[in-house]
């Protein structure tokens, strides 16, 4: 079995330049980090009224602002920075890691690279959290073999049943390496989603929403009803790669499930395609739209499936103006608002390019420089001149030790300011600030802010009991998927 790509006849207009591609490329990151930041500021504030408390009516810039972060018992406050984004970003960035320089995805790398971003994520969600934590204490899981629980509730079944958009929120860097290449694209969109997610709504999301990029970065001047056309095909074609990997998924899927995932997918397919409909349908209101397609439902407001349809309904309804298109989303209030304006901003942004993202925003954007070096590998990558991934740590630096491990001089708490670290993916650094809070359950919390050679910077966080014990935070009830639908939260 495989993966078709849809029978409709686009081509770009004419070969990119490598100078053009990276600006678009470019675009597309940055379109998608500066949305996430903005759109993290709303994402759990239901009224205008709550949104005054960061001192602002309406979300137009970069704020500081704060959020209880950590669970019901190891809830510590999270204070976050202009222009610092969530794990929207986070994600898209291992995913860009992981791409081998033909394009392909390397799943072993990205299971590696879960392992490790459990210590410095930021805003994730529940099924993407305890996808990477069963992938840390399982150390024999694979990407076909994750199928982790989540205790609890009667009917939920974990793994099986999280359908939300935490794959499709990560997926976009599969599109810019593949750009003439629909088959490659959703071989690795595969790969990458069903690492961390089993419901098909999940899954045809991802791949719905990588296939509009790739398009995008392909045709730019696609129309939008061959748009939604040629979403639509793309999607009845939709079928499961052939391989070991995927083989041995789909037995354990069906037995871990109790029930056939064929006909899960069918529905699936059908249910995407209907939403791509409402979503063209621009006799409809945004918002109206976003409605219809249960985006303001706490029950279904995540899913996988509606928020992909609701950033291509933005998308068609304002194609060209990023600044627009990503106000309008993020000052939506209800919606899922980072992840819907994440996706919206970067399809806009790979068809317009960076120079159509307002200053202010792109230079403030947590990481600028880290981005510019994606931009630039995934350029290669597309362009199929690339002999390995740039963004990679050379294992050379690591065995020299330029530093020591940032993970054990935080879980040791002996990590401080303006010391030099490294980290086993991520490369030598400097620790820019450290700071610890005490927590409701007792004991602390240390948070360490590391700038990267790379020019990445992430927040590394290790939680120490009232015993002194190191201690994983536990997931919330309410944060949590229920039975078949996803809730609010990305994952």
């Amino acid at each position: 079995m495989t993966s078709r790509p849809g029978t409709s006849q686009l081509r770009a207009v004419k070969p990119a330049t490598a100078e053009v591609l990276f600006d678009h490329y470019l675009g597309a990151l940055l379109g998608g980090a500066v949305a996430d930041a903005l759109g993290w500021i709303t994402e759990f504030r239901r009224s205008k009224n709550e949104l005054k408390r960061i001192e602002v009516d309406r979300v137009e810039r970069f704020v500081t602002w704060s959020k209880p972060t950590g669970g019901r018992f190891h809830t510590y406050i999270d204070y976050v920075s202009e222009g610092e984004y969530s794990d929207d970003t986070q994600l898209s960035l291992c995913t860009a890691r992981c791409l081998e320089p033909d394009g392909s995805f390397n799943p072993e790398r990205f299971v590696e690279e879960l392992r490790a971003w459990l210590d410095y994520a930021r805003g994730a969600g529940a099924a993407i959290t305890a996808a990477a934590r069963n992938l840390r204490t399982r150390r024999r899981a694979r990407w076909s073999s994750n199928f982790y629980g989540t205790g609890g509730r009667q009917g939920r079944r974990g793994y099986v049943d999280a359908g939300g958009n935490g794959a499709a929120m990560r997926v976009a860097p599969h599109a810019l390496a593949n750009r003439h290449d629909a088959r490659r694209t959703a071989e690795g969109v595969w790969q990458n989603a069903i690492t961390t997610h089993g419901h098909p709504r999940a899954i045809v999301g991802a791949l719905t929403i990588a296939e509009a990029t790739r398009v995008l970065a392909e045709a730019v001047n696609i129309t939008k009803p061959q748009l939604i056309a040629h979403l639509v095909d793309f999607v009845e074609r939709i079928e499961i790669p052939s391989g070991e990997g995927f083989d041995s998924w789909l037995s354990t899927w069906d037995r871990e499930a109790g029930r056939p995932f064929m006909p899960a997918l069918a529905e699936t397919k059908s249910e995407m395609k209907s939403m791509l409909r409402v979503a063209a349908n621009t006799d409809l209101p945004l918002r109206q739209a976003l409605s219809t397609l249960g985006c303001f439902n706490p029950a279904t407001k995540g899913s996988g499936t509606a928020c992909v349809a609701a950033a291509i309904g933005a998308y068609v309804r304002e194609p060209s103006d990023y600044r627009t298109g990503v106000l309008t989303l993020v000052n939506t209030l209800g919606i899922d608002t980072d992840t819907i304006a994440s996706m919206y901003g970067t399809m806009v942004a790979v068809r317009v390019g960076s120079t159509h993202i307002p200053d202010i925003w792109t230079t403030r954007v947590q990481g600028y420089e880290y981005f510019i070096s994606v931009a630039d590998t995934l350029t290669k990558i597309a362009l199929r001149t690339a002999k390995h991934n740039d963004l990679r740590v050379d294992v050379s630096l690591v065995k020299r030790r330029e530093g020591t491990d940032v993970v054990e001089l935080t879980k040791a708490r002996t990590v401080t300011k303006n010391q030099r670290v490294v980290h086993y993916l991520l490369g030598p650094g400097w620790v820019q600030a450290v700071s610890e809070q005490r927590i409701r359950s007792g004991g602390l919390m240390l948070l360490a802010d590391v700038i990267f050679d790379s020019g990445e910077s992430v927040r590394f966080r290790s939680f120490r009991g009232a015993s002194g014990s190191h201690q994983p935070r536990r997931l919330p009830p309410s944060a949590r998927e229920p039975h078949q639908l996803p809730l609010s939260a990305e994952g």
